[in-house]
């Protein structure tokens, strides 16, 4: 049984697939960074849906630094094991905005999810979402 706290992800979240290596896991099945790094190559994919890499976000004087993260994980996984990651970008605030992650396995169980807090800043000083940005945590077609 799922637990009530997992999220449901919207139609516009990004599937993306993972394949389980050793680096991934420990003796308990969880490593925790991995997830994390997980969690980053999700949102460097959304950022390419939006037109937007992070190499011209830097040329452009902008960033995106994670200011918060979090992971909670529910089912061990194994070396191997094909996860499908579900992405999108979602509480959009005046400067900050969630890179949130749901991970299945091919049971499509939710073994974890996990969110990155992440604030838009031109020139090192936060600054309004730009509307590209806006348009990823839409429901509604960019």
């Amino acid at each position: 049984m799922k637990p009530d706290s997992i999220w449901q992800p919207p139609p516009r979240a990004l599937s993306l697939q993972v394949l389980v290596s050793m680096a991934d896991v420990d003796s308990y099945q969880i490593h925790y960074h991995s997830y994390y790094r997980w969690i980053e190559l999700a949102h460097h994919q959304l950022l390419r849906r939006a037109g937007m890499t992070v190499r011209e976000l830097l040329a452009q004087g902008a960033a995106t630094p994670a200011v918060h993260s979090e992971c909670d994980y529910f089912i061990p996984v194994q070396v191997d094991e094909t996860l499908t990651l579900l992405a999108w970008i979602d509480r959009p605030g005046k400067t900050s905005y969630a890179a949130r992650c749901l991970f299945m396995n091919a049971a499509e169980q939710v073994v974890a999810q996990g969110q990155v807090i992440h604030v838009y800043i031109e020139h090192g000083r936060p600054v309004p979402l730009p509307a590209w940005l806006l348009r990823l945590a839409s429901d509604k077609e960019a």
